[in-house]
């Protein structure tokens, strides 16, 4: 009678064991085991000027236009009410102040400017660069640097993690 019990809690702690396993054994396939090619020349730079070292390479994606458009541009489907608020007031404000037309739409101006203002991005949640294009213009390589400064710091500094409460008047 007391096998039953033995038997299931044994099979949900291996269980387990495995699903953990496969987790720690996939999270190491996201980074890739070398810098790009295009970019290593730049990655020694950064590390020689920053006086840090990467603790891994991070993924470089070089996209073409149409796929870095569909990389910045937000979706309106996908704003949140509390988002649409918020952009309505910034909107408003900015209206108020004559820095904007009436009739301007933040979401498509902000979409614009992302996509069509920007060569490159840095993405501290799936910890990759993303690149417009993959000529190395003196533009590119620059931007670059800047972004992948972005990412030796996240390794360094944890660019997602909340800042600290602010203290100063806690007793």
């Amino acid at each position: 009678r007391r096998k039953g019990p033995i038997i299931a809690v044994a099979t949900v702690a291996v269980v387990g064991l495995v699903a953990i396993g496969a987790v720690v054994v996939t999270a190491g396939d996201q980074y890739p085991d070398e810098w790009d090619s295009r970019v290593s020349e730049l990655v020694d730079f950064i590390e020689s000027e920053r006086g840090l070292a990467f603790d891994h390479a991070v993924p470089v994606e070089f996209l073409s236009d149409e796929e870095y458009s569909a990389e910045t541009r937000v979706d309106a489907s996908s704003v949140t009410d509390a988002d649409r608020t918020a952009m309505e007031e910034d909107s408003a404000a900015l209206v108020a102040l004559g820095l904007v037309p009436a009739d301007l739409d933040l979401l498509e101006a902000g979409n614009d400017l992302t996509d069509s203002g920007t060569l490159a991005f840095y993405d501290p949640t799936s910890e990759r660069v993303v690149v417009r294009g993959d000529e190395l213009t003196p533009a590119l390589r620059g931007t670059l640097v800047h972004e992948l400064t972005h990412a030796l710091q996240d390794q360094h500094f944890d660019l997602e993690q909340p800042p600290p409460e602010d203290t100063a008047g806690a007793s």
